[in-house]
């Protein structure tokens, strides 16, 4: 394997795919809109002999100049993966090792655990905020819908709506509103996740999961528990 990485880094290319998502998707506790496009950076790397390693990558030109000619055991160490160096495309570096060493990607990381990989639509974000609680349940029962028609059974949700966009009680009673309509509209078996970007106080973070403990969240992205209220 270390002979492998003796390689030399000769071309990089970078595209930008952009796809139609199923519809308008809106805010999260800080941003603006997300819009009705999803982009991804997908960067592939060749080397001297002729292997290819594609992932996604935020790198632009100038970043990319620099990795030009630079062998792979200069960005990159088996088994810790990606050196300093190397951790703007960390993860077409995995892909350009697994192709050099002929192995399927899950092999070159030890072939441990499950093959299968639980996916949840990610895209149900703030989309209520002109709307009084009856039209926000109805929102969200459209939005697990749509994500169910395209085989989605798990549901991560924006929420965080006191940080910003509502007065920050009324926002509290928003967001239980919306993980438990989610909850009904997805079923008992869904996974409901649930990401703040920072957005809730210590305190809110604990109400929030008190009121909602019968929808029985997976998981609490980024609660931001520096503040209280």
């Amino acid at each position: 394997m270390a002979d492998l990485l003796d390689e030399r880094i000769v071309r990089i290319e970078k595209v930008m795919l952009k796809s139609p998502r199923p519809r308008f998707v809106g805010v999260n506790s800080k941003g603006g809109p997300i819009g009705d496009m999803v982009t991804d950076h997908v960067v592939r790397i060749h080397t001297e002999s002729g292997a290819v390693g594609v992932g996604w990558s935020r790198i632009n030109r100038k970043q990319a100049e620099q990795f030009l000619r630079r062998q792979l055991n200069e960005l990159f160490a088996l088994p810790r993966g990606c050196l300093e160096a190397g951790e703007s495309i960390d993860l077409p570096l995995w892909d350009l090792v697994a192709k050099l060493a002929d192995l399927p990607l899950y092999k070159l990381l030890g072939a441990r655990g499950s093959r299968q990989v639980e996916l949840y639509d990610g895209s149900v974000y703030i989309d209520d905020l002109e709307a009084d609680d009856d039209e926000a349940v109805a929102i969200f029962r459209e939005e697990v819908e749509t994500g169910q028609k395209y085989g989605f059974k798990n549901f991560k949700i924006k929420i965080g709506r006191g940080a910003k966009w509502m007065p920050i009680i009324e926002g509290l009673e928003r967001d239980v509103l919306v993980i438990q309509t989610i909850r009904e509209a997805a079923g008992p078996d869904a996974k409901i996740l649930v990401d703040a970007n920072n957005g809730t106080t210590l305190n809110i973070a604990q109400e929030i999961l008190k009121r909602c403990e019968s929808a029985r969240i997976y998981w609490f992205e980024e609660a931001g528990v520096q503040r209280t209220f």
